[in-house]
Protein backbone atom coordinates (compact mmCIF):
# COMPACT_ATOMS: atom_id res chain seq x y z
CA UNK A 1 0.00 0.00 0.00
CA UNK A 2 2.90 2.55 0.94
CA UNK A 3 4.56 1.84 -2.68
CA UNK A 4 1.66 2.27 -4.36
CA UNK A 5 1.10 6.04 -2.87
CA UNK A 6 4.57 6.82 -3.32
CA UNK A 7 4.11 5.49 -7.21
CA UNK A 8 0.58 8.02 -6.98
CA UNK A 9 2.49 10.74 -5.51
CA UNK A 10 5.59 10.44 -8.26
CA UNK A 11 3.28 10.43 -11.37
CA UNK A 12 1.67 13.71 -9.92
CA UNK A 13 5.15 15.81 -8.98
CA UNK A 14 6.07 14.37 -12.56
CA UNK A 15 2.62 16.10 -13.68
CA UNK A 16 3.55 19.04 -12.45
CA UNK A 17 7.04 19.82 -13.30
CA UNK A 18 6.00 19.21 -16.95
CA UNK A 19 2.95 21.86 -15.79
CA UNK A 20 5.20 24.34 -15.11
CA UNK A 21 7.68 24.05 -17.77
CA UNK A 22 5.17 23.90 -20.01
CA UNK A 23 3.75 27.71 -18.88
CA UNK A 24 7.15 28.78 -18.50
CA UNK A 25 8.03 27.56 -22.28
CA UNK A 26 4.36 29.14 -22.98
CA UNK A 27 5.58 32.50 -21.61
CA UNK A 28 8.90 32.32 -23.50
CA UNK A 29 7.05 31.80 -27.08
CA UNK A 30 4.94 34.26 -26.11
CA UNK A 31 7.07 36.90 -25.82
CA UNK A 32 9.88 38.73 -27.63
CA UNK A 33 13.37 40.48 -26.09
CA UNK A 34 13.83 43.93 -27.63
CA UNK A 35 17.29 43.76 -28.67
CA UNK A 36 19.93 45.92 -31.94
CA UNK A 37 20.35 43.58 -35.03
CA UNK A 38 20.24 44.11 -38.73
CA UNK A 39 17.23 45.41 -40.71
CA UNK A 40 17.62 43.44 -44.20
CA UNK A 41 15.31 43.24 -47.21
CA UNK A 42 15.50 42.32 -50.82
CA UNK A 43 13.70 42.09 -53.47
CA UNK A 44 14.33 39.06 -56.56
CA UNK A 45 13.95 39.99 -60.12
CA UNK A 46 15.14 38.50 -63.63
CA UNK A 47 16.40 40.48 -66.34
CA UNK A 48 19.10 40.43 -69.27
CA UNK A 49 21.62 42.96 -70.33
CA UNK A 50 21.42 45.74 -72.32
CA UNK A 51 23.45 48.83 -73.55
CA UNK A 52 21.95 51.59 -71.34
CA UNK A 53 20.85 52.90 -74.82
CA UNK A 54 19.43 50.68 -77.11
CA UNK A 55 17.78 50.72 -80.30
CA UNK A 56 16.47 48.11 -82.86
CA UNK A 57 16.61 49.55 -86.49
CA UNK A 58 13.81 48.82 -88.86
CA UNK A 59 12.59 50.97 -91.97
CA UNK A 60 9.59 52.84 -92.15
CA UNK A 61 9.04 52.37 -95.75
CA UNK A 62 8.62 48.81 -98.08
CA UNK A 63 11.81 48.12 -99.78
CA UNK A 64 14.60 45.98 -101.04
CA UNK A 65 18.41 46.12 -98.87
CA UNK A 66 20.38 47.54 -101.53
CA UNK A 67 23.50 47.88 -99.05
CA UNK A 68 24.33 47.67 -95.44
CA UNK A 69 27.16 49.64 -94.60
CA UNK A 70 28.35 48.40 -91.35
CA UNK A 71 29.01 45.29 -89.65
CA UNK A 72 29.15 43.68 -86.20
CA UNK A 73 31.50 45.36 -83.83
CA UNK A 74 31.25 48.72 -85.78
CA UNK A 75 31.63 52.09 -83.24
CA UNK A 76 29.56 54.24 -85.34
CA UNK A 77 28.30 57.94 -84.81
CA UNK A 78 25.01 60.11 -84.85
CA UNK A 79 22.91 60.35 -87.88
CA UNK A 80 25.39 58.10 -89.85
CA UNK A 81 24.16 56.22 -92.57
CA UNK A 82 23.81 52.46 -91.66
CA UNK A 83 21.63 50.70 -94.11
CA UNK A 84 20.47 51.55 -98.39
CA UNK A 85 17.34 50.74 -99.61
CA UNK A 86 16.85 50.36 -103.26
CA UNK A 87 15.26 53.57 -104.48
CA UNK A 88 15.79 53.82 -107.69
CA UNK A 89 11.63 54.06 -108.61
CA UNK A 90 11.43 56.54 -105.35
CA UNK A 91 14.45 58.48 -107.29
CA UNK A 92 12.05 58.83 -110.77
CA UNK A 93 8.93 59.34 -108.85
CA UNK A 94 10.69 62.53 -107.04
CA UNK A 95 12.26 63.65 -110.25
CA UNK A 96 8.65 64.03 -111.54
CA UNK A 97 7.08 65.62 -109.01
CA UNK A 98 9.57 68.04 -109.02
CA UNK A 99 8.71 68.74 -112.88
CA UNK A 100 4.54 69.18 -111.81
CA UNK A 101 5.47 71.59 -108.65
CA UNK A 102 7.82 73.90 -110.96
CA UNK A 103 4.59 73.81 -113.21
CA UNK A 104 2.34 74.31 -110.72
CA UNK A 105 4.36 77.26 -108.69
CA UNK A 106 4.37 79.23 -112.13
CA UNK A 107 0.97 79.01 -113.16
CA UNK A 108 -0.20 80.12 -109.51
CA UNK A 109 2.42 82.89 -109.55
CA UNK A 110 0.69 83.73 -113.13
CA UNK A 111 -2.61 83.14 -111.60
CA UNK A 112 -1.91 85.16 -108.95
CA UNK A 113 -0.70 88.85 -111.32
CA UNK A 114 -3.88 87.97 -113.25
CA UNK A 115 -6.82 87.72 -110.54
CA UNK A 116 -4.84 90.83 -109.06
CA UNK A 117 -5.46 92.73 -112.09
CA UNK A 118 -9.05 91.46 -112.76
CA UNK A 119 -8.60 89.19 -115.58
CA UNK A 120 -9.30 85.68 -114.09
CA UNK A 121 -12.17 84.59 -111.86
CA UNK A 122 -11.62 84.25 -107.82
CA UNK A 123 -12.79 80.64 -108.83
CA UNK A 124 -9.74 80.03 -111.69
CA UNK A 125 -6.80 81.82 -109.01
CA UNK A 126 -8.34 79.14 -106.07
CA UNK A 127 -8.02 76.33 -108.51
CA UNK A 128 -4.45 77.53 -109.21
CA UNK A 129 -3.35 77.88 -105.74
CA UNK A 130 -4.96 74.48 -105.09
CA UNK A 131 -3.27 72.72 -107.43
CA UNK A 132 0.24 74.44 -106.19
CA UNK A 133 -0.56 73.30 -102.65
CA UNK A 134 -1.30 69.43 -103.95
CA UNK A 135 1.96 69.04 -106.12
CA UNK A 136 4.01 71.08 -103.15
CA UNK A 137 2.57 68.41 -100.33
CA UNK A 138 2.89 65.66 -102.95
CA UNK A 139 6.52 66.43 -103.25
CA UNK A 140 6.98 66.95 -99.63
CA UNK A 141 6.05 63.47 -99.00
CA UNK A 142 8.13 61.77 -101.97
CA UNK A 143 11.37 63.52 -100.85
CA UNK A 144 10.22 62.32 -97.01
CA UNK A 145 10.33 58.75 -98.47
CA UNK A 146 13.60 58.80 -100.36
CA UNK A 147 15.30 60.01 -97.31
CA UNK A 148 13.80 56.66 -95.40
CA UNK A 149 15.49 54.72 -98.23
CA UNK A 150 19.03 55.86 -95.71
CA UNK A 151 18.50 54.30 -92.30
CA UNK A 152 20.96 56.40 -90.00
CA UNK A 153 22.22 55.14 -86.42
CA UNK A 154 19.76 57.83 -84.13
CA UNK A 155 22.74 57.91 -81.42
CA UNK A 156 26.75 56.98 -81.15
CA UNK A 157 27.49 53.65 -80.15
CA UNK A 158 27.89 49.90 -81.73
CA UNK A 159 26.20 47.36 -83.66
CA UNK A 160 25.69 45.06 -81.85
CA UNK A 161 23.89 42.30 -84.32
CA UNK A 162 22.78 42.55 -88.28
CA UNK A 163 19.27 40.23 -88.32
CA UNK A 164 19.22 41.12 -92.52
CA UNK A 165 21.40 40.48 -95.54
CA UNK A 166 21.80 42.87 -98.66
CA UNK A 167 19.05 41.62 -101.43
CA UNK A 168 16.51 40.89 -98.38
CA UNK A 169 13.14 42.68 -98.86
CA UNK A 170 11.43 43.97 -96.16
CA UNK A 171 8.19 45.28 -94.99
CA UNK A 172 7.06 48.54 -93.25
CA UNK A 173 3.56 46.64 -92.74
CA UNK A 174 2.73 44.90 -89.32
CA UNK A 175 5.31 44.25 -86.71
CA UNK A 176 8.73 46.07 -88.16
CA UNK A 177 11.40 44.27 -89.36
CA UNK A 178 14.95 44.24 -87.57
CA UNK A 179 17.85 44.90 -89.52
CA UNK A 180 20.56 46.11 -86.76
CA UNK A 181 20.76 46.20 -83.71
CA UNK A 182 22.59 49.58 -82.08
CA UNK A 183 23.76 50.25 -78.23
CA UNK A 184 25.72 52.53 -76.28
CA UNK A 185 28.06 50.03 -74.65
CA UNK A 186 30.08 52.26 -72.74
CA UNK A 187 27.21 52.00 -70.27
CA UNK A 188 25.16 48.80 -69.74
CA UNK A 189 22.16 47.93 -67.31
CA UNK A 190 20.16 44.91 -66.70
CA UNK A 191 16.02 45.26 -67.14
CA UNK A 192 14.66 43.20 -64.78
CA UNK A 193 11.31 42.21 -64.03
CA UNK A 194 9.81 42.77 -60.72
CA UNK A 195 7.04 40.99 -59.36
CA UNK A 196 3.59 43.09 -58.90
CA UNK A 197 3.31 42.34 -54.94
CA UNK A 198 7.05 44.22 -54.87
CA UNK A 199 6.56 47.57 -56.63
CA UNK A 200 5.56 49.64 -53.60
CA UNK A 201 8.75 48.44 -52.41
CA UNK A 202 10.99 50.02 -55.28
CA UNK A 203 12.86 53.88 -55.38
CA UNK A 204 15.38 55.77 -57.29
CA UNK A 205 18.74 54.81 -56.78
CA UNK A 206 18.19 51.90 -54.65
CA UNK A 207 21.58 49.41 -54.26
CA UNK A 208 21.11 46.36 -56.48
CA UNK A 209 23.58 43.48 -57.75
CA UNK A 210 23.47 41.01 -60.05
CA UNK A 211 24.83 37.53 -60.73
CA UNK A 212 25.13 35.10 -63.84
CA UNK A 213 25.98 31.29 -64.27
CA UNK A 214 29.02 32.45 -66.86
CA UNK A 215 30.60 33.87 -63.14
CA UNK A 216 29.59 31.96 -60.64
CA UNK A 217 30.03 33.53 -57.03
CA UNK A 218 30.70 36.76 -58.64
CA UNK A 219 28.08 40.03 -58.23
CA UNK A 220 27.90 43.18 -60.32
CA UNK A 221 26.87 46.04 -58.49
CA UNK A 222 24.42 49.75 -59.72
CA UNK A 223 21.75 51.32 -58.74
CA UNK A 224 18.35 51.47 -60.41
CA UNK A 225 17.44 53.78 -62.82
CA UNK A 226 14.19 53.31 -64.13
CA UNK A 227 10.83 52.40 -62.58
CA UNK A 228 8.69 51.39 -65.06
CA UNK A 229 4.90 52.46 -65.69
CA UNK A 230 2.89 49.94 -66.66
CA UNK A 231 2.18 45.98 -65.22
CA UNK A 232 2.40 43.55 -68.25
CA UNK A 233 3.05 39.85 -68.32
CA UNK A 234 6.33 38.02 -67.36
CA UNK A 235 8.27 37.91 -70.84
CA UNK A 236 11.82 36.54 -69.31
CA UNK A 237 11.06 32.20 -68.75
CA UNK A 238 12.48 31.00 -65.45
CA UNK A 239 13.92 27.93 -65.70
CA UNK A 240 11.99 26.47 -62.92
CA UNK A 241 8.99 24.57 -64.14
CA UNK A 242 7.24 25.09 -61.25
CA UNK A 243 6.75 29.02 -61.94
CA UNK A 244 3.57 30.17 -63.12
CA UNK A 245 4.35 32.34 -65.92
CA UNK A 246 1.13 34.29 -66.23
CA UNK A 247 2.80 36.46 -63.41
CA UNK A 248 2.46 40.50 -63.44
CA UNK A 249 5.48 42.27 -63.64
CA UNK A 250 6.84 46.11 -63.90
CA UNK A 251 9.85 46.31 -65.98
CA UNK A 252 13.15 48.17 -63.82
CA UNK A 253 16.24 48.96 -65.21
CA UNK A 254 19.69 48.51 -63.07
CA UNK A 255 22.41 51.23 -64.58
CA UNK A 256 25.35 48.81 -63.72
CA UNK A 257 29.39 50.03 -62.92
CA UNK A 258 31.33 49.43 -66.18
CA UNK A 259 32.55 46.21 -66.35
CA UNK A 260 33.84 44.12 -69.23
CA UNK A 261 32.63 40.78 -68.07
CA UNK A 262 28.66 40.89 -68.56
CA UNK A 263 27.55 40.73 -72.75
CA UNK A 264 24.49 42.20 -74.11
CA UNK A 265 21.66 39.87 -74.39
CA UNK A 266 23.44 37.69 -70.73
CA UNK A 267 20.59 36.56 -68.83
CA UNK A 268 21.23 37.50 -64.81
CA UNK A 269 19.74 37.14 -61.32
CA UNK A 270 19.03 40.52 -59.46
CA UNK A 271 19.18 41.46 -55.79
CA UNK A 272 17.59 44.70 -54.68
CA UNK A 273 18.54 45.87 -51.51
CA UNK A 274 14.74 47.85 -50.57
CA UNK A 275 16.02 48.08 -46.72
CA UNK A 276 19.59 47.09 -45.16
CA UNK A 277 20.44 48.81 -41.39
CA UNK A 278 23.27 47.30 -40.13
CA UNK A 279 22.13 48.46 -36.03
CA UNK A 280 18.95 49.23 -35.99
CA UNK A 281 16.91 48.72 -32.05
CA UNK A 282 13.83 45.72 -33.92
CA UNK A 283 11.45 43.83 -32.60
CA UNK A 284 9.28 41.36 -34.28
CA UNK A 285 7.02 42.27 -36.84
CA UNK A 286 4.23 39.95 -35.53
CA UNK A 287 4.31 41.71 -31.66
CA UNK A 288 3.93 45.31 -32.77
CA UNK A 289 -0.42 45.89 -32.97
CA UNK A 290 -2.39 49.13 -33.86
CA UNK A 291 -4.72 50.66 -32.78
CA UNK A 292 -6.94 53.57 -33.36
CA UNK A 293 -4.28 55.78 -32.84
CA UNK A 294 -1.20 54.20 -34.42
CA UNK A 295 1.69 50.97 -33.39
CA UNK A 296 1.66 49.99 -30.17
CA UNK A 297 3.69 47.30 -28.07
CA UNK A 298 2.62 45.50 -24.96
CA UNK A 299 5.66 45.45 -23.03
CA UNK A 300 5.59 42.51 -20.14
CA UNK A 301 6.27 44.46 -16.52
CA UNK A 302 6.24 42.06 -13.81
CA UNK A 303 4.24 40.10 -15.24
CA UNK A 304 1.69 42.46 -16.43
CA UNK A 305 1.42 44.02 -19.91
CA UNK A 306 2.07 47.78 -20.27
CA UNK A 307 0.64 49.52 -23.48
CA UNK A 308 3.28 51.53 -24.78
CA UNK A 309 2.86 53.76 -27.91
CA UNK A 310 6.15 53.84 -30.39
CA UNK A 311 6.82 55.39 -33.14
CA UNK A 312 8.47 52.53 -35.98
CA UNK A 313 11.58 53.18 -39.00
CA UNK A 314 12.42 50.76 -41.49
CA UNK A 315 10.90 47.20 -41.54
CA UNK A 316 11.66 43.64 -43.35
CA UNK A 317 9.48 40.79 -43.64
CA UNK A 318 10.72 39.70 -40.03
CA UNK A 319 11.40 42.72 -37.56
CA UNK A 320 10.66 46.42 -37.27
CA UNK A 321 12.53 48.88 -36.08
CA UNK A 322 11.52 50.52 -33.08
CA UNK A 323 12.81 54.64 -32.91
CA UNK A 324 10.97 55.51 -29.84
CA UNK A 325 8.87 54.05 -26.65
CA UNK A 326 10.83 50.75 -26.19
CA UNK A 327 14.74 50.29 -24.93
CA UNK A 328 17.01 47.64 -25.56
CA UNK A 329 16.05 44.29 -23.53
CA UNK A 330 12.82 44.99 -22.65
CA UNK A 331 10.35 41.82 -23.27
CA UNK A 332 7.69 42.16 -25.38
CA UNK A 333 4.45 40.36 -25.29
CA UNK A 334 3.46 38.76 -28.88
CA UNK A 335 -0.07 37.63 -28.12
CA UNK A 336 -3.25 39.66 -28.88
CA UNK A 337 -4.39 42.38 -26.99
CA UNK A 338 -6.80 40.84 -24.31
Amino acid sequence: MKNKWVIILSVIAIGVLFLFLGLRNRDNNNAVTVQYGKISQIVAATGKIEGLNQAELSAKITGRIKRILVKERDIVKTNQPLVLLDSEELDAQVKEAETIFSQAERNYKRAKNLYRDGIISKKEYDDSEDEYKKSKASLEYLKAMLANTIIRAPFSGTIVRKYKEEGEVISSLGTPETILLIADVSKIKAKVEVDESDIGKLKIDQTASVTTDTYPGERFYGKIAKIGMMVGKKLIKSNDPKEIMDKKVLETEIELNPTEKLTLGMTVDAKIIVVEKEKALIVAKKAVQRDESGEILYVLNNGKKEKRRIKTGERDDVHVEVVEGVKEGEKISILPKE
